[in-house]
């Protein structure tokens, strides 16, 4: 029976760690874009 598992288990962490990866990428881009747009609107001191 462990055999089974062994190799099902693996290929989940495995999956589960490619998820978080890609969702810390997302994460951190999404806060780059939001700093980058507060950047530019502190230098432009709030012009709208």
């Amino acid at each position: 029976m462990l055999y089974i598992i062994g190799p099902l288990f693996t290929i989940l962490l495995l999956f589960t760690l490619c998820r978080a990866e890609e969702r810390a990428m997302e994460f951190e881009r999404d806060f780059w874009i939001q700093n980058h747009q507060a950047m530019t609107e502190m230098q432009w001191g709030w012009s709208y």
